[in-house]
């Protein structure tokens, strides 16, 4: 490191030696933590790759996911990590019900928006799409994820389930009681935010007060597009000065 370089450099050139050695050991450094970022970075690509392709019917189904992930990352400013997180957990219990890839990403995106759009955090992001995960992993609707789990991160959930089924207040409360709220239900409700929350999409792409979120996924995608190259770079880089 610097400090290293820093004391070599004075042992052998002087007071000259160790201001040289200590900046040489300070680009070393910042090489080395460039180099381990990038390391990370292309890791985390690959668990997500596999994440998908675990979560996809076949080859077609996971070309398909990797274009919907990254259309929802960038549209939904979700960071890519958890927006192939969610779709995969999501699509691994969808595809038991012959429900489409596109579809499985409608569900994802009208969650989404629905939360953001009633003041929910990315935080609560996460919540609710626990909650969602956990209604398709066991196959039915229960009245603590819907009111608790979902109800607590989007306002108005319950409300809106009831009319996107055509079903009163009461009604509802009953089948939730009873066990009778199932998938073919929680399917029209997504539906009904996807198509609802749509205009929101809008709002995230040129609202002032998501602009940072903007910048973080133009930065994210950057990363991604220029990673490989800098690693490559970087890692050369620590060679030389190995050799040195």
């Amino acid at each position: 490191g610097s400090a290293g370089l820093g004391i070599a450099g004075g042992l052998v050139g002087g007071v000259p030696g160790a201001f040289a050695g200590a900046a040489a050991g300070q680009v070393v450094d910042n090489a080395l933590a460039g180099a381990a970022a990038m390391a990370k970075q292309y890791s985390q690509l690959q668990k997500m790759q596999r994440g998908l392709a675990i979560a996809s019917i076949d080859a077609k189904d996971f070309a398909e996911a990797q274009g919907l992930v990254a259309s929802v990352s960038t549209r939904l400013l979700l960071p890519l990590a958890d927006a192939s997180k969610y779709y995969a957990q999501l699509r691994i219990n969808t595809k038991q019900y012959n429900i489409s890839a596109k579809e499985t990403s409608q569900i994802l995106e009208g969650t989404v928006n629905a939360v953001r759009a009633t003041g929910g955090s990315l935080e609560d992001v996460d919540g609710a799409m626990r909650a969602v995960v956990q209604i398709f992993s066991k196959g039915g609707v229960q009245a603590e994820e819907l009111r608790g789990q979902l109800g607590e991160r989007f306002p108005g959930a319950v409300v809106k389930f009831a009319q996107a089924n055509k079903l009163t207040f009461e009604e509802l409360q009953s089948r939730l009681e009873a066990g009778t709220v199932g998938i073919a239900e929680f399917v029209a409700f997504s539906k009904s935010n996807f198509e609802d929350y749509a205009e929101f999409t809008k709002k995230l792409a040129t609202g002032p007060e998501y602009a940072g979120d903007r910048l973080k996924i133009a930065l994210e995608k950057l990363q991604r597009t220029i990673g490989p190259t800098l690693a490559y770079i970087g890692a050369k880089f620590q060679d030389g000065f190995t050799t040195i």
